[in-house]
């Protein structure tokens, strides 16, 4: 589905069961984060055995950076506030 403010994923049952997303905290801010949106995110990397693979901060326009697959699709939907957890196989 695409609109005036990027692509919006409208599948989100898909995506929670495809990385196994759980999704915690509230937000006030109603929102929720789009293809093309400016987004900063505070992620760490971990593997299945909780060794940490990487901790970073960074912000740029979701759905532009190379990285792990599936990434920015587990990001797109939150409402600024809330955190994520996923296995990303």
């Amino acid at each position: 589905m695409n609109n005036d403010k990027g692509f919006i994923f409208n599948n989100s049952i898909l995506l929670e069961e495809m990385f196994k997303i759980t999704t915690s905290g509230s937000s006030t801010d109603n929102e929720t984060t789009i293809c093309g949106q400016i987004v900063t995110v505070k992620y760490k990397l971990t593997t299945i055995d909780n060794q940490l693979i990487e901790e970073k901060k960074e912000t740029y326009p979701l759905g532009s950076k190379k990285n792990i697959p599936g990434f920015d699709a587990i990001i797109v939907g939150m409402k600024k506030g809330q955190k994520r957890k996923a296995i990303i196989p």
